[in-house]
């Protein structure tokens, strides 16, 4: 039965991730910093034949996969559902109320399905609703390109979600900024399942 590879990687160092901002769907660019982090995830993955280049449509998840592949991402690979996951009230708020949200006594006694599918804020994605996306979507994308090897940039939010839903709630330990600029999982698709064959988030 063939497989499908797929390194799916957070982006590099976007001008919020440097300034500490909540990004979510707004669209800041690399700053000089994540464009060396691209080059140097470039360098750690030169091994790899892509066969296939996708993307969320924001352009630092773009512009990331643009420099590992030294390809430009075609337009109908330049995805929203591999976007970062919508924060609602919190987009372009500091980081640190975020981690404020986090902290309120309430969400501290919640067991790890309950908070898979919190809601911290007036029209934020919940994990379970990021994960739904971002499940369907790479599944698309792994059953599109069986015996091949793809590259997929998305966001830190999202892909923790993804593989929360992969592992289940109870057995992650991935929080809130676990995931670092450029870090990825590799994975394979095979019988219509998912396997984590390698972690590398730091």
């Amino acid at each position: 039965m063939k497989k499908t590879i797929i390194y799916l990687v957070r982006h590099a160092e976007s001008e919020y991730n440097r300034d500490s901002i909540i990004s979510g769907h707004n669209n800041p660019n690399l700053t000089d910093k994540g464009i060396d982090q691209a080059s140097k995830a470039k360098t750690e993955l030169e091994h790899v034949k892509f066969d296939e280049i996708y993307s969320s449509d924001l352009t630092r998840a773009r512009h990331t996969a643009e420099v590992i592949s030294n390809e430009k991402v075609p337009k109908d690979h330049q995805l929203f559902e591999l976007r970062e996951r919508n924060f609602g009230a919190l987009e372009s708020q500091p980081g640190h109320k975020l981690d404020k949200a986090r902290q309120r006594p309430d969400v501290l006694k919640m067991s790890a399905q309950e908070l898979y599918h919190h809601r911290y804020a007036e029209g934020f994605e919940t994990d379970h609703e990021v994960a739904e996306r971002m499940f369907n979507e790479l599944t698309r994308l792994a059953r599109n390109n069986l015996g091949r090897t793809i590259l997929v940039v998305s966001h830190g939010s999202s892909i923790r979600s993804f593989i929360t839903k992969i592992v289940g709630p109870e057995n992650s330990d991935l929080t809130f900024g676990s995931i670092k600029n450029t870090g990825y999982v590799k994975l394979s698709y095979q019988n219509n399942k998912f396997y984590v064959d390698k972690v590398a988030f730091n």
